[in-house]
């Protein structure tokens, strides 16, 4: 049987970037084609298998992340993929791993979801994947190519002779573990974090969060002893004790883990949690050396966002100003359109200093909102378009890295448009989801603010004074000054919106 593997677009748009390695020798020969649309690095990317004999396409595996290299290792029983790339999950670091396929097994059955959180379908099982150290900083930014060594290993291969090698077990060359078969104890950890992950965010318990990170670190010790398992139980860690409200027991984790580790993902997740706990000029001071001098993805792009985020909640223009900079740097400068107008607008929004430009921004991938933004900044300045919550309902299906900011401005639409009741119910049923994402993610704890005054709102203009009122005392208490949230609240109080 003969089969021919490629990886399918990622999510977002892009070009497409193209590399061909020659056939390989054996019943299942093929090309391996890269045909990758991407976003940033860190979008998934699923992987196709076409299988001529009986012109079917199958996808073995959709990863988390950008993956680089891929290759099919021919074989007339069992053939397998070797793939290596960059994970987005549990942190943003480089990975390896090998697949094998069953040619005999009918591969468009339904998909799984693996308890590690990647997706295979039948027919396709695992060799062995690895969590590479995120010290290995090169792989983010360098082409590179994966070698078979005789041993049955493989050793990526930077273009500068940089390498990182890996036995036939997956264990990283010169590691605590080479040599080891810790194949099984790898996916024991993955399922084990994707299991803390999972129960903490849908029931956030400070005695299970103890419960399943003891039994992680006690049946998985050996792999600890490796930088990129060390780093991910830290961020999961941190992530469900936010999730139980105690944001001093996250933040500690991931300082004791920094002290160790100098690691990007430590820094971006220790910046959300001491801005959601009020410390924002704290985590001005730990994100800014992280973007002025970033290694990957994870500091140019994320931590920069949360940085620009920080400063609006400051009202520090001069940092959101350099942030913007740094994120549309060499990308269209247009005031009417480009993505530094988007990024703009929402500092605008929150500020309550709108501009024309503002009410006009469009969505970028460095700013996914920008239609939402638009729609909220024209419904602020009574300039609501008959169009707009269709609008919005329509770019929240193709903008799915905004899933907050369109439901809200559609209810802000609603509202510019008198529909009041459809208002209120958009906010009401948006609102347990932000909720529990705003635990640990400090953008979409503003997005919280913004909507429970926008609820608040919408009661005072339904006729119901007194909960509006009471809803908006309330949020004065826990909102910064200055900020729109905070006077939408403070004009429901006044009874401006009743009039």
């Amino acid at each position: 049987m003969r089969g021919t593997c490629l990886p399918s677009r990622d999510a977002g748009g892009g070009g497409y970037p193209r590399r061909t390695v020659p056939p390989g020798r054996g019943p299942w020969q093929g090309r391996v084609r890269d045909r990758l649309r991407r976003q940033i690095h860190f979008y998934p990317t699923v992987i196709l298998v076409y299988w001529p004999a009986r012109d079917q396409w199958q996808v073995p595996l959709e990863h988390p992340g950008h993956l680089r290299i891929i290759q099919g290792i021919p074989d007339p029983i069992r053939p397998s993929i070797r793939f290596a790339g960059v994970t987005n999950r549990p942190l943003m670091t480089p990975v390896a791993g090998v697949i094998t396929l069953d040619p005999t097994v009918r591969l468009f059955g339904p998909e799984r979801l693996q308890p590690t959180g990647i997706r295979t379908v039948s027919g396709a099982s695992w060799n062995w994947y690895t969590l590479l150290s995120p010290e290995n900083r090169w792989f983010f930014n360098s082409q590179a190519r994966l070698a078979p060594t005789v041993d049955g290993g493989c050793t990526l291969v930077s273009t500068d002779g940089t390498w990182i090698g890996l036995d036939r077990w997956g264990n990283p060359v010169g590691g605590p573990n080479a040599g080891r078969d810790l194949r099984n104890s790898r996916f024991i950890f993955l399922s084990g974090l994707y299991r803390l992950e999972k129960n903490c965010t849908l029931a956030a318990r400070s005695d299970v969060v103890a419960e399943l990170t003891a039994e992680l670190r006690r049946t998985t010790a050996t792999l600890l002893q490796e930088p990129a398992y060390r780093i991910s139980l830290a961020l999961v860690e941190a992530r469900a004790w936010a999730h139980t409200g105690s944001l001093q027991e996250g933040i500690a984790v991931l300082e004791n883990t920094l002290r160790e580790h100098r690691n990007e993902d430590l820094v971006f997740r220790l910046g959300h949690l001491l801005a959601l706990s009020g410390a924002l000029h704290r985590a001005v001071q730990i994100l800014e050396p992280m973007v002025s001098t970033p290694f990957s993805p994870r500091s140019d792009f994320d931590c920069r966002l949360l940085l620009h985020r920080v400063a609006i909640e400051l009202g520090d223009t001069e940092l959101a100003d350099r942030c913007i900079l740094g994120l549309t740097m060499n990308r269209t400068r247009d005031p009417e359109l480009g993505a530094h107008a988007a990024l703009r607008a929402r500092a605008h929004l929150w500020w309550d200093l709108i501009t024309e430009t503002d009410c006009r921004v469009r969505s970028w991938s460095h700013e996914p909102a920008g239609g939402a933004l638009a729609c909220l900044a024209r419904w602020r300045r009574g300039w609501t378009l008959p169009g707009d919550p269709e609008a919005m309902r329509n770019e929240a299906r193709t903008n799915p890295d905004a899933p907050f900011e369109f439901p809200i401005a559609e209810a802000a639409a609603m509202l510019g448009l008198d529909r009041i009741d459809d208002a209120i119910v958009r906010l009401e049923t948006l609102d347990p989801a932000l909720r529990a994402a705003s635990r640990d993610d400090f953008g979409n704890h503003q997005l919280l603010d913004l909507s429970r005054a926008l609820h608040a709102v919408a009661l005072a203009r339904s006729g119901n004074v007194t909960k509006a009122r009471a809803e908006a005392a309330s949020l004065l208490n826990a909102l910064t000054p200055g900020l729109l949230p905070a006077s939408l609240a403070r004009e429901v109080l006044e009874g401006r919106w009743t009039e």
